[in-house]
Formats: C-alpha cells, sequence, structure tokens
C-alpha cells in the first residue's frame, strides 16, 4: 500500500505527485492555511468539503476550502 496516502485517506489522488490533481487547501477562520492536498478534478470538491468539515467538527471552528488548479 506504499504511495497510497491520498488514496487511503479519502483525498482523491493516491499521491502529491499523481499527474491530472488539483491542490485544495483547507483554511482556518483567518484564511490561514491548515491542510494541502492533491485531488483529481472530479473529486476535489467532495474531498475538500469533506476535510473542511472534519477539521470543523475536531476543533470546534469554522473551516473552509479552496481549489487551486
Amino acid at each position: 500500500m506504499e504511495g497510497t496516502n491520498g488514496f487511503l485517506l479519502g483525498y482523491g489522488a493516491r499521491s502529491m505527485i499523481e499527474p491530472g490533481t488539483v491542490r485544495v487547501l483547507v483554511h482556518d477562520e483567518r484564511g490561514n492555511a491548515a491542510l494541502g492536498f492533491r485531488a483529481l478534478p472530479d473529486q476535489a470538491d467532495s474531498a475538500g468539503a469533506a476535510r473542511a468539515l472534519d477539521y470543523a467538527r475536531f476543533t470546534g471552528r469554522p473551516f473552509t476550502y479552496q481549489i487551486l488548479e
């Protein structure tokens, strides 16, 4: 399973170097990037929303996400 962290963690892309992926950033309420990962374009929106929700539930603070191509 080596090299499949992103896929196993639900980010969409198997790794940070997978071709054809987009960058997704999750930001805290001050606009600071808390998390970044790469996802396939058709999975970026759902993966970003899910990870932002994970962070919000864990911290009790709002998080947003941004997709960068």
